[in-house]
């Protein structure tokens, strides 16, 4: 009887153990599957992309992947990576509705706000994140260049000058600060009365060659635009290569001069 119930005990022992075993593999299981899955749209969005083809139905899908696969999965390590990516996805959709024939200005507030979403999510959850960082100014981004709202752009700028000093970017950033939300008018206003020329002749003339927009001032013939004072404009804060942009546009999602030409 004794060696019955020993044996009955030992049964049941394994049996559990074998249980125990086996949700924790489906779990691995489904992890791999849930990455793969999300890396292969990644890969399909991103394919297309350095085509210049867009595509919304991939790139909402790939968004959705990663944020859920994120909060399935907290400690996974490549999470601040792809959701570095989902969040400039979500810039590239809102600037591209904005971008189109008749504006979509639901989506676009939908994607911008869902990829400032993203961008905190990361500063959150993952602040030794090698990129955290690029957050603070592609938040900026989406405030002064999609939304529009420059008080919230400069709040975002002034926290990157805080925490990272002595960045490559924050004279830049600085000097992009003076021009930020102004309009082009009121922009050569401000140059004319700092060179002082009175009914000087303004041409734009685009970027210097230094990542600085500039433009020339002149009081000479309007056909003579070669003299006259170069004036930068505003400086324009440099492309980055970002880990989380698609590989053939690398860093083309980053602020930008608010000067149109």
């Amino acid at each position: 009887m004794k060696k019955l119930l020993y044996f009955f005990c030992l049964t049941l022992w394994l049996w559990a153990c074998g249980s125990a075993d086996e949700p924790v593999l489906n779990d691995i299981q489904t992890k791999s599957a849930d990455q793969a899955e999300m890396m292969q749209t990644y890969n399909k969005a991103d394919s297309l992309y350095q085509q210049g083809i867009i595509s919304r139905e991939l790139f909402d899908e790939f968004i959705t992947q990663t944020v859920k696969f994120a909060d399935t999965y907290p400690e996974n390590e490549i999470n601040p990576d792809m959701l570095s990516k989902a969040g400039v996805a979500c810039m590239i959709l809102a600037k591209n509705c904005s971008m189109e024939q008749q504006p979509d200005q639901e989506a676009i507030e939908m994607y911008a706000r869902k990829g400032l979403s993203i961008f905190e999510k990361i500063q959150a959850t993952y602040p030794d994140y090698k990129d955290v960082r690029n957050c603070y100014l592609n938040r900026a981004f989406i405030y002064d260049d999609i939304l529009h709202k420059y008080l919230d752009a400069e709040y975002e700028y002034r926290e990157f000058l805080h925490k990272y000093p002595d960045d490559s970017t924050c004279e830049n950033i600085r000097a992009y600060l003076q021009v930020l939300g102004k309009s082009d008018e009121e922009i050569m206003a401000e140059i004319e009365r700092k060179i002082k020329i009175p009914n000087a002749l303004v041409f734009l003339t685009g970027n210097c060659g230094d990542g600085k927009d500039c433009c020339r001032i002149s009081a000479q013939h309007p056909d003579d635009r070669e003299s006259g004072i170069l004036y930068c404009l505003s400086s324009r804060i440099e492309d980055t290569p970002h880990a989380d942009a698609p590989s053939a546009r690398r860093g083309n999602i980053s602020p930008e001069s608010r000067r149109r030409r």
